[in-house]
């Protein structure tokens, strides 16, 4: 791929050359730099086999955080070798990028290369003003024959009293701006306020004269307090219409009770408005009557019954007597059964059975007693575990870690489908706990109980 070319620069600029890295498997994949310092950067002058010694170059890897973009600055003014009219070229050494070494070139500059613009611009600044030299001798004094002074403007300028004469008028604005373009901003003088008030005349309450509203020119006219009483609304307006208390009382618990409300209110004002009295109010509604109470004495007998009497079981004093009374019949049920099964015989029976195991103990000697101690003790009692679980194979919830350790042993099963069936182990696999032995009729399930003897 071609190497880019960095620009042409002035003397002891500092040239930025960034650069990217990419994964050899996907190009589309950036990924970082190793093995690359200062000392792994060469810069080369004008193609000449030997580097610069002292070449002013730092890198900075994944420049800004960012994988794979990096960034090589060179300080050009740290040596001589950089020197205007001169081309180099950058190039990195002995780096890692995706586990493989890379040499590489990864651009070029030039300082004021010959025929370049900076050259040029260089030669032009020195030679600026020497007579002769394919330039014009643009001097102060060729400016000065043709400069714009005050008085070469004078004849056509708008002055102070031009611009005074005019404020006001349509002029105005055209007038200002080309007072400033003309004797410069700095030259501008405004007229004062005596010439702008001879120019426009002042504006005073004097100036509007009849034109001015003030109390005296409103007064004739004036709404005043007197004038509103003359059309107030009194009493007497709205007394023929008003609702008075005694109406207000008769109506109390009528259909238009909150009708009467909201106009004696509206006409008369709620400072005025004066509520009928308890005597008033206990003759237009009357006191409850016993019926009602009765009434209410009857709703409530009613409500008691339904939740002592016809509640469900659990929400009520009555559901919970009925569910007691069911618990009693059974607890008399179970009893009756106890007197049938006869239990009395039952326990002799049992009696008798602990009666023969303990002829049977007391009969060992204790040196058979110890060797039936030992001998239980070896007795493995465990249990089916989820996992394989088969008629020949099944993982157990057993501790031991140790391969082939139960093999030629026998499992007799105490709980599920195979209880009271028993098998010879064949083999044991102390990672997963899982015991293989010789076909069963059926397959444990998980959880079911087993003993090893």
């Amino acid at each position: 791929m071609p190497v880019p070319y960095f620009g042409d620069f002035a003397e002891d600029d500092t040239v930025n050359i960034p650069f990217n890295t990419f994964d050899s498997n996907d190009p589309s994949a950036s990924v970082t730099i190793g093995e690359l310092a200062d000392g792994d950067i060469h810069v080369h002058k004008d193609a000449h086999i030997d580097e610069i010694a002292t070449d002013g170059a730092t890198v900075v890897i994944d420049f800004d955080g960012i994988t794979g973009n990096h960034m090589i600055n060179i300080d050009t003014s740290v040596d001589a070798a950089y020197a205007t009219g001169s081309e180099y070229q950058v190039r990195i050494e002995g780096t890692t990028v995706d586990g493989a070494t890379v040499n590489g070139w990864v651009g070029t500059f030039s300082i004021e290369r010959a025929g370049g613009v900076l050259a040029r611009l260089e030669t032009l600044i020195t030679t600026v003003g020497a007579a002769g030299v394919g330039l014009t001798d643009i001097n102060v004094k060729t400016i000065t024959n043709d400069a714009i002074t005050a008085a070469s403007i004078a004849a056509a300028a708008i002055d102070n009293a031009t611009f005074a004469a005019d404020v006001g008028s349509t002029a105005h604005a055209t007038n200002i701006i080309s007072l400033a373009a003309r004797k410069g901003l700095d030259d501008y003088d405004p007229p004062t306020k005596g010439e702008l008030d001879t120019a426009q005349g002042a504006v005073t309450v004097s100036a509007l004269g009849a034109n001015v509203i003030t109390a005296a020119s409103i007064d004739g006219d004036a709404i005043t307090e007197a004038k509103i009483a003359d059309n107030a609304i009194a009493a007497e307006h709205i007394a023929a219409g008003a609702i008075d208390n005694a109406t207000f009382a008769a109506d109390v618990g009528s259909t238009a009770h909150a009708t009467n409300i909201i106009s004696l209110a509206a006409r008369k004002g709620l400072d005025d408005f004066a509520p009928a009295t308890k005597a008033e109010m206990d003759t237009a509604h009357g006191l409850l009557a016993t019926e009602a109470k009765q009434d209410i004495i009857d709703t409530n007998i009613d409500q008691i019954e339904t939740a002592v009497i016809t509640n469900a079981a659990g929400v009520d004093v009555a559901a919970d007597i009925i569910a007691l009374k069911a618990e009693t019949a059974t607890i008399l049920l179970d009893t009756g059964e106890l007197q049938v099964d006869d239990i009395p015989g039952k326990l002799v029976a049992i009696d008798t059975l602990i009666d023969g195991i303990k002829a049977v103990t007391d009969a060992l000697t204790a040196a058979a007693a110890t060797k039936l101690a030992l001998s239980a003790g070896t007795i493995i009692v465990a249990a089916a575990a989820a996992g394989t679980l088969s008629t020949t194979e099944m993982t157990t919830n057993l501790s031991e870690v140790t391969d082939d350790h139960y093999n030629g042993r026998i499992i007799i099963w105490t709980a599920g489908v195979l209880i009271g069936q028993a098998t010879d182990i064949t083999d044991y696999d102390g990672a997963s706990k899982k015991l293989t032995y010789t076909a069963t009729t059926e397959a444990p399930s998980d959880g079911d109980a087993f003993v090893i003897v």
